[in-house]
């Protein structure tokens, strides 16, 4: 600070230099923050698919590839193949090949690591065969066309999505599914109109109708990028 006249104005000089050199100490570095790391937007899958009804179940596998619209929603198209449970019924076997698109929505986001949660709905269309096999004795069903039913139906669901690491997840859900259009058929008809088999002879069969229930459950992996 400058010299000064007496002893006491000094004092008070310093005291003010004092103060304007710790007015003009630069301020503390912030914290580091960490990087905003981004979401991947695309992923792609397989995993175990099955629908289960009244009168049987269906099991097989399936593809999937998503696209991140936001945050909180995908789109998703997907296809797959099922088979009818043997061990339950196995003098025949139902077939469904599957594809279709759904729409996700995560309402509490879509996560780096961890679990999200997330709502689906989605349209897709089934082609159904059915296969049958040599009875014995005289429990010998009318035999097939070998035609396959097509139809169209709708599903929704929950479920959640578990990241292990940014790039790989896991995805477990349920849903509720209803062919709404289409052939409407039970177990198939022959060339002549006649049905295949009846309910009794196909007990453990699950039959192909238009607007029958069923739910599904579906668990996969998935790749993010």
């Amino acid at each position: 600070p400058p010299r000064c006249a007496s002893k006491r104005r000094c004092r008070r000089r310093r005291r003010c230099h004092r103060r304007r050199v710790r007015s003009m100490a630069p301020a503390p570095m912030p914290k580091d923050l960490g990087v905003v790391q981004e979401l991947p937007r695309w992923s792609f899958g397989a995993g175990i698919i099955s629908t289960s009804y009244e009168d049987g179940g269906m099991m097989g596998s399936g593809l999937f590839l998503r696209y991140a619209l936001s945050d909180r929603m995908e789109v998703e198209g997907f296809m797959g193949t099922m088979t009818s449970c043997t061990a339950c019924y196995q003098n025949a076997e139902r077939k469904d090949d599957v594809a279709g698109l759904n729409l996700y929505y995560y309402y509490g986001g879509r996560q780096i690591t961890g679990v999200a949660p997330y709502l689906k709905a989605g349209l897709y269309s089934q082609s159904s065969s059915f296969e049958f096999k040599e009875y014995p004795g005289d429990l010998q069903p009318l035999r097939s066309s070998d035609s396959v039913y097509d139809q169209v139906g709708l599903q929704v669901g929950l479920g959640f999505q578990w990241k292990l690491l940014d790039w790989i997840g896991l995805n477990v859900e349920g849903t509720l599914q209803t062919p709404f259009a289409g052939d409407d058929t039970k177990y198939g008809e022959t060339a002549s109109g006649e049905s295949v088999m009846n309910d009794e002879l196909a007990n453990g069969l699950p039959s192909a109708e238009v607007g029958k229930v069923g739910f599904g459950f579906n668990v996969s992996a998935s790749i993010h990028f």
